[in-house]
């Protein structure tokens, strides 16, 4: 009884925590390991069950065919199709007057008997038809061409189990009832899975053919080029592929197939070689104005162009693309022309930019082509430009033309806000052409928002008859509803008017760009610099690294300095300019005192008393600007009208803030 208590006491407490916890780790790994080994027994059984049924199935149909066979004494046969080829998929056995019929389809996988008797005259009644023999079978094959002499026929069956698809041969032999099966010779094809070339470009692989010493032949799948080949090298293990310089081709294979054959007289093996043709393809050019005024002398053109290339990229690793060479990379050769006789230009062929020295005559063109280099194969200087230094077809060429059209209007310089800088002018000459005696003419303009979409339409002419030679600007009335922080597509076409005021041009054919000009007006902002601050063409810059100034009470300091503005004229806001200060409280801004802020083109800020040290910023804000409104007419059209002044937040478009940290002495 003691010793009872005593066990007791001693197990009464159980199994700690961390105990338990080891345990069922050692458990959970147990268990991991015992399912992992069921999973594979189990893909294993699966798979090796799924070969033993195939060859179960296949036997079964040799079985059934040999009983067919057993007893024959007349012709077994494949059937002919309409041109006169055997058609290996359907067997033919002839018992007597009795005919059976085993048929392959296919399209469904399956063997078909069927069974007929046959009269004196030939003429055969079914007796079973089309009755399924087997399924999953990929393929069925019967060569019985040994048949006549040696009472053989061979049975070529490939089935299909699961994932897997399993082949079988057997050789039946009449009469005698012989069955045994025809094993495959064991045989291995080692061939390059891919390879990049280049037009004119050879290469030379290698086949490793095993089991077999009856070598391997080779040939090219599908169409390519007639300069495009394959042969063997160095008896037949080696090929040499060549890709022509006429070849477009994207890719194209190389089938390397084993001259051992099976039965049917297939290869026992064949590989594919995946042939990949790295070449320039095609090219487009485009040109932009960069500076100065379109088609007018000064005016520059920047081309750029956009090169297409197949299989660019190197194939890192590959011993046969070491020597890579980037197409796109070998650039392009400009040439330069123009129409008229026209010389007033130049071509920097380093930059891309084309430059007018003279003005652009009506009707003039000057066109910019490129030539790709890589299809060129060398340069002047007899270097290299592509792998093999050799021309291929087609040479990629584009041009770019610049065209200046019969125009009645001409875009100006400038396209600026509140400008009385001309963005137009009507050429009188043109004027003259197309404005019949007694017709009047007049100028309208549209907007587009580029960002909401809102679409004022053609506004109603504001400048009324003015003469041959009048000029069109954006100031009066007409920036109104060009908000500050949008941009906007602005329209300017010119109509022609009769007496009684219809338009009688331009007419439907005539072409836009004949009376029509366009252009983006973008966003105003303001472009400071600061000595201080350490800012250099830029818009305001960021908290995130303020800059400390040490300054002393009543002293004035020079903050920044407006160095160019943009959407707008700087002499026509520079004056107008209002610069707020603010004092960083906790995580807030609050509006800075003891700190005087004078208005101008330069922050001049001057710390008085009440200032302290600490973190400031400078926000910039247009004073006195005119605000306008756009109203919808009866008709749909809209129009402009002042509505009063306001004072427009700069740096909510232009991130006009300037942040600093103040050390006052």
């Amino acid at each position: 009884m003691k010793l009872l208590k005593k066990w007791r006491k001693l197990n009464n407490r159980g199994l700690s925590l961390v105990e338990l916890l080891c345990s069922l780790a050692v458990l959970s790994m147990l268990c991991m390991v015992a399912g992992s080994m069921m999973l594979t027994s189990a893909d294993s059984y699966k798979r090796e069950n799924a070969d033993t049924g195939a060859q179960k199935e296949a036997q079964l149909v040799a079985n059934q065919i040999d009983d067919l066979l057993i007893d024959t004494t007349a012709e077994v046969t494949t059937k002919d199709d309409s041109a006169g080829a055997k058609v290996t998929e359907e067997l033919n056995i002839e018992q007597g007057n009795r005919l059976y019929t085993v048929k392959f389809v296919k399209s469904q996988m399956r063997l078909y008997y069927s069974e007929f008797t046959k009269d004196a005259t030939g003429v055969l009644t079914a007796v079973a038809q089309n009755q399924l023999m087997a399924e999953n079978v990929v393929n069925f094959y019967a060569d019985v061409a040994d048949f006549s002499k040696s009472g053989n026929v061979k049975l070529d069956m490939v089935y299909k189990k699961g994932e897997g698809e399993y082949p079988a041969i057997f050789t039946i032999t009449a009469r005698n009832k012989q069955l045994f099966a025809e094993e495959a010779p064991q045989i291995s094809l080692s061939v390059p899975a891919e390879v990049i070339l280049e037009p004119n470009q050879d290469f030379v692989f290698n086949a490793d053919l095993r089991g077999s010493a009856e070598g391997v032949s080779f040939a090219i799948v599908g169409g390519v080029a007639s300069d495009t080949y394959v042969r063997p090298v160095g008896g037949t293990s080696q090929c040499l592929v060549h890709v022509g310089a006429y070849e477009f081709n994207n890719m194209f294979r190389v089938k390397v197939s084993s001259n051992a054959k099976k039965t049917d007289g297939t290869p026992w093996i064949s590989k594919y070689v995946k042939v990949f043709v790295r070449k320039v393809t095609s090219m487009n050019l485009g040109g932009s104005l960069q500076s100065g005024t379109n088609y007018m002398a000064g005016a520059q053109y920047k081309i750029t162009e956009a090169m297409l290339c197949n299989n660019r990229a190197q194939a890192l690793g590959q011993s046969w693309d070491n020597d890579y060479v980037d197409p796109v990379a070998q650039g392009v050769n400009f040439s330069v022309t123009a129409t008229n006789g026209f010389t007033g230009y130049s071509f920097n062929y380093a930059t891309k930019v084309l430059t007018l020295t003279q003005e652009l005559p009506d009707t003039s063109d000057i066109i910019v082509t490129a030539v790709a280099r890589h299809p060129l194969g060398t340069d002047g200087a007899g270097n290299k430009l592509n792998k093999t230094g050799q021309v291929y077809y087609p040479s990629v060429t584009a041009s770019w033309k610049l065209h200046r059209p019969s125009s009645v209007l001409i875009s100006g310089a400038g396209w600026l806000r509140k400008t009385d800088t001309a963005q137009a002018q009507i050429k009188e000459s043109k004027l003259n052409q197309v404005k019949p005696a007694g017709a009047t003419h007049a100028i309208q303009i549209r907007y587009i928002d580029c960002a909401t979409g809102v679409d004022t339409g053609w506004l109603p002419n504001k400048y009324g008859d003015a003469d041959n030679s009048m000029s069109v600007n954006l100031r009066p009335l007409f920036y109104g509803p060009l908000l500050y922080d949008h941009e906007y597509q602005v329209m300017i076409r010119l109509i022609i008017k009769d007496a009684s005021g219809n338009v009688i041009w331009p007419t439907a054919s005539t072409p836009t760009d004949e009376y029509m000009i366009s252009n983006r007006v973008k966003p105003v902002a303001v472009l400071f610099d600061s000595s201080i601050l350490g800012l250099t063409d830029v818009v305001g810059n960021s908290d995130q690294n303020l800059k400390k100034i040490v300054v002393r009470r009543d002293q004035q300091i020079a903050l920044a300095t407006i160095k160019s503005t943009l959407g707008i004229e700087k002499d026509r806001i520079a004056n107008e300019l209002k610069y707020i200060v603010e004092k960083k409280s906790g995580n807030s801004w609050v509006l800075a005192t003891g700190i005087e802020a004078q208005s101008g083109p330069t922050a001049l800020l001057t710390f008085r008393a009440g200032s302290t040290s600490g973190d400031y910023r400078v926000k910039v804000v247009a004073t006195n600007q005119s605000k306008h409104e756009m109203y919808q007419r009866g008709d749909g059209t809209y129009d402009i009208r002042e509505t009063g002044r306001e004072t427009y937040e700069l740096y909510r478009t232009g991130n006009n803030i300037f942040y600093f940290s103040v050390d006052l002495r």
